[in-house]
């Protein structure tokens, strides 16, 4: 019996005897199960893409220094795949797909004394390998109220071991602000 060559699926060949036609018919069902199955499982991946948003918010500014650059998180704003677990790893977001993912975060200063540098560094752990995005050639620290934003497009190939974090740069001083969020979203396959 014959069948498509993109979905394999099988149907009757002009050949075939009348009575072969139940079977034919049963083979090209089960076929479409199987491939409906696997189109309508993309579908609910591509309708409701790996996203996740931690932040940080608080009337207590966070200080970072430069012994510890990393900034924790205290909040999950949303997470529809397990990517955040705040009492293990208050620090990142897990990325547990490979593909192309869109990373990026925000932090809002307090009031830092003039002198003061900081700039984002944004770092995707790929396995072995880590891509950064910074932008740590900002002049001076964020005054109270003001927005530092950085973001890229970080390709992932080993979803086991791949996560997002975000660090300040810093001159040897210590950096406070009151709202910092990271998040990562899943765009596409490789």
């Amino acid at each position: 019996m014959p069948t498509t060559p993109t979905w394999a699926l099988p149907y009757p060949a002009p050949t075939d005897a009348p009575c072969a036609l139940p079977a034919v018919l049963d083979q090209l069902a089960a076929r479409l199960d199987t491939v409906l199955g696997a189109i309508a499982a993309d579908q609910a991946t591509l309708g409701r893409p790996p996203t996740a948003v931690a932040s940080y918010q608080s009337s207590t500014p966070q200080a970072i220094s430069n012994t510890n650059r990393i900034v924790q998180f205290n909040t999950v704003e949303q997470d529809n795949a397990g990517m955040i677990d705040l009492g293990r790893q208050a620090d990142r977001i897990l990325l547990p797909r490979a593909g192309y993912w869109s990373v990026g975060a925000h932090l809002i200063g307090t009031n830092n004394s003039p002198g003061s540098y900081a700039g984002l560094v944004l770092n995707v752990a790929n396995g072995a390998s880590v891509v950064q995005f910074d932008d740590t050639d900002r002049d001076g620290a964020p005054a109270d109220g003001e927005l530092y934003s950085i973001g890229g497009l970080a390709q992932v190939t080993t979803p086991a071991a791949a996560w997002v974090d975000v660090r300040l740069g810093l001159n040897p001083i210590t950096i406070t602000f009151t709202t910092a969020v990271l998040w990562a979203t899943w765009i596409a396959d490789l």
